[in-house]
């Protein structure tokens, strides 16, 4: 019997439509699909290749407003910030496209010690590594999975693709566009559904590669079940960012800059800065001019809803908690909530003041529009905090002398550090970070190398017997 998961509106939590939860048998056959995809798409030439993904890009750009209106549809986020992801990810794909990578998938001559090693030459090459299992999230459901799939399909893989079950109708409109744009039968498949269908997903033996986004939780499952068969792991998870704001910052620009990293789609991004610390000499004037910048965000506008009611229960438990704790201040913004969002996931934008700042690092992550702010006295202090975290995605930094602290910026144990910046990615540039945050990086150039394995072929001209085969002369002579 067919099982279903009912996607809810974020909005007013009325049903939007069923996803078909796929089983075992449906699941192993799309990465059968992939297999046997698989040898006629790594043969095709990377011009070949580019092709097809050039023509994808255009039903893209052609079609924007109506991923525009379906990304919207699914997430409930700013339309400005949808067409921001659809405009980030023809970027992606244009970056990918202009790039050379004939180099990659030639034959390079190796330099080896001739003297010691006669008559003999080594060659490195690189080739596509199979099946690739393409897990993604509901947050930005159109460009994280341009963000995995362009370099994998350029690579020459092939792609068995789960978007998730809070974005369905996004990952199934992806698809069509593949589809659409006469990409060969089988090289890239959907299966839709829960944890239940991603869970068979990651531990088919067909596939030979695994691209996640998503929880740390969820991530170290991956890498402990799959016992197997060893797979190629790309792992993006949880971040928990910091914000941290130096006294010869400038206020106005950190405060603009933080408030839009912690609160743009509802807090609900993977390196949204959910915990900030500041100088304890600038802490009173910084958190006064936070509040007054908060207050100015309205729901349905700025503050889109949370995913589901049930990440909407939970945060609104942790907020009452902390309203509780003696040793917190909690602010929330005033704007009202009303009869038109009071049906809806909408949690009001809300800052939460800290007295003991080594408490941030036991935070978890929180994918709402929620933030933790507590006063530093010095650097050292400051990294002693950050670097008890157990994530290490991203970080930004505030000050008009970044060099001058550069002490600051080397000793954070973070993949990515944002100077007057915050949360942006560029494609040219990897996406990484370190402890339990990732498992390799997307972007870049190299994220088609990640998505390769390599070959080295080994040649001797000699004709005569080696010296170290069998027979050995006796002794040690």
């Amino acid at each position: 019997m067919t099982e279903y998961f009912e996607k809810l509106s974020p909005h007013n939590n009325k049903k939007l439509y069923d996803v078909e939860i796929f089983d075992d048998s449906k699941v192993n056959k799309a990465c059968l699909n992939a297999k046997r995809a698989f040898t006629g798409w790594s043969i095709k030439t990377i011009t070949e290749r580019k092709n097809v993904l050039k023509q994808f890009l255009r039903l893209i750009e052609e079609k924007q407003e109506e991923i525009v209106e379906m990304i919207c549809y699914d997430t409930c986020k700013p339309k400005c910030e949808a067409i921001t992801e659809v405009l980030e990810s023809c970027d992606i794909i244009k970056y990918f496209l202009d790039e050379d990578y004939d180099e990659l998938f030639k034959m390079k001559k190796l330099e080896i010690d001739n003297s010691m090693w006669p008559n003999k030459s080594s060659f490195v090459k690189y080739e596509p590594i199979g099946v690739y299992a393409v897990l993604k999230p509901w947050n930005y459901p159109f460009e994280m999975t341009i963000w995995a799939i362009i370099p994998i399909l350029i690579a020459g893989n092939t792609v068995v693709y789960k978007p998730s079950e809070y974005s369905t109708k996004t990952g199934l409109l992806l698809y069509k566009l593949l589809q659409m744009s006469k990409i060969p039968d089988g090289v890239v498949n959907i299966v839709t559904g829960n944890y239940k269908t991603g869970s068979i997903l990651v531990r088919n033996n067909l596939v030979d590669a695994i691209s996640f986004t998503g929880s740390t939780i969820v991530g170290k499952d991956i890498c402990t079940t799959n016992k197997n068969k060893i797979k190629n792991l790309n792992l993006e998870l949880g971040g928990s960012d910091y914000a941290i704001v130096l006294d010869d910052a400038n206020i106005e620009l950190a405060v603009k800059g933080i408030v839009w990293g912690a609160f743009s789609n509802a807090g609900q991004v993977c390196v949204a800065t959910e915990k900030i610390l500041v100088k304890n000499t600038i802490y009173d004037e910084f958190i006064k001019k936070l509040k007054k910048e908060i207050k100015k965000l309205r729901l349905g506008i700025e503050i889109s809803p949370l995913i589901s009611k049930e990440k909407f229960e939970q945060v609104n438990h942790l907020v009452n908690k902390y309203k509780k704790c003696k040793e917190c201040k909690v602010f929330c913004s005033d704007y009202p909530i009303g009869d038109e969002f009071s049906k809806g996931n909408y949690v009001l934008p809300t800052v939460i003041e800290l007295t003991n700042n080594f408490e941030l690092a036991n935070i978890p992550e929180l994918f709402a529009p929620i933030v933790f702010i507590a006063s530093f006295e010095n650097s050292k202090e400051l990294t002693q905090i950050i670097n008890e975290s157990s994530y290490g995605l991203g970080c930004s930094l505030w000050t008009n002398d970044s060099i001058k602290h550069e002490d600051i910026i080397n000793s954070l144990q973070i993949g990515m550090i944002w100077i007057n910046e915050v949360n942006l990615p560029m494609p040219q540039v990897p996406w990484i970070g370190t402890k339990d945050s990732s498992v390799g990086f997307n972007l870049s150039r190299d994220a088609v190398k990640e998505a390769m394995k390599m070959k080295i072929i080994n040649y001797d001209t000699s004709n005569q017997n080696r010296d170290w085969w069998y027979p050995y002369k006796d002794g040690l002579e």
